[in-house]
């Protein structure tokens, strides 16, 4: 918490001065008030709007710096972006290596999530894992269904998600707690239910270092029919053929969050 709160007071240094200046003017009209002079009632009323006006400024703090949704971008690079009330990035969270590299390469905090998502998945830092088959999830999630519609429909008016290979969806609140302790994002969590829901052997660590592309091919793999179907990070594993590390889209998944 104290780190949030001085993360707030350097990114609004324009409200510092106010702030300090009018503590200090609510400290002298308070000395004031224990001292009371005849003939200056309008000490406690400056002291009053002072120590309001301090207040107000706190709390605008508080909901700048309060998630109320989230974007969750998995390639295999898992990055989670938190945003306030003000449609502002607060947050970025990565889930493994890859997605920890990514959001290092980028300022994204403090920018409308909008133009934080275009820069994201127009960086350079992010292309190399787009290639070839590669599939990005982009899963949103807001304080209510019609800002969680309302972001879907944002992101997905642009122009990176009309490539094939990106999907976008919304997520399920009841989810966010369980991704967590699972050390999943939610995009990655919520396909790992899916792969849950047809073989229960399936857990969080066998999809950890997955990249969604090998998660889909395993999901199709079992809506198949084939529950037997191994994890393909178990199957690179054993070194076979073009499955082998540091080919395809196996470096990818090679990171482990």
């Amino acid at each position: 918490m104290e780190n949030r709160i001085r993360e707030a007071l350097d990114l609004v240094t324009a409200e510092q001065a106010l702030k300090k200046h009018t503590a200090q003017a609510v400290t002298r009209a308070l000395k004031r008030r224990e001292r009371p002079r005849a003939g200056r009632p309008w000490a406690m009323a400056a002291a009053a709007a002072c120590l309001v006006l301090l207040l107000t400024g706190v709390g605008s703090l508080w909901a700048y710096f309060t998630p109320v949704a989230t974007i969750s971008v998995d390639v295999n690079p898992s990055l989670e972006l938190d945003i306030n009330r003000f449609d502002r990035v607060i947050r970025v969270e990565a889930f493994n290596l890859d997605g920890q590299e990514v959001a290092d390469s980028l300022e994204l905090r403090n920018l409308p999530y909008l133009e934080a998502m275009e820069l994201l998945m127009n960086s350079q830092s992010l292309q190399p894992y787009l290639e070839g088959e590669a599939v990005v999830s982009i899963t949103v999630l807001g304080e209510t269904q019609a800002q969680s519609d309302q972001m879907l429909q944002d992101i997905s008016s642009c122009s990176y998600a009309q490539q094939g290979n990106v999907y976008c969806h919304t997520g399920h609140h009841e989810d966010v707690q369980a991704a967590r302790e699972a050390g999943l994002s939610l995009g990655k969590y919520e396909a790992y239910l899916e792969l849950y829901a047809l073989d229960p052997t399936i857990t969080p660590q066998d999809v950890q270092g997955l990249t969604m592309y090998e998660l889909r091919q395993w999901l199709q793999a079992l809506q198949q029919g084939d529950v037997s179907q191994q994890s393909p990070g178990s199957a690179q594993s054993q070194g076979s053929g073009q499955q082998g590390q540091g080919t395809g889209h196996g470096h990818h998944g090679a990171h482990h969050s």
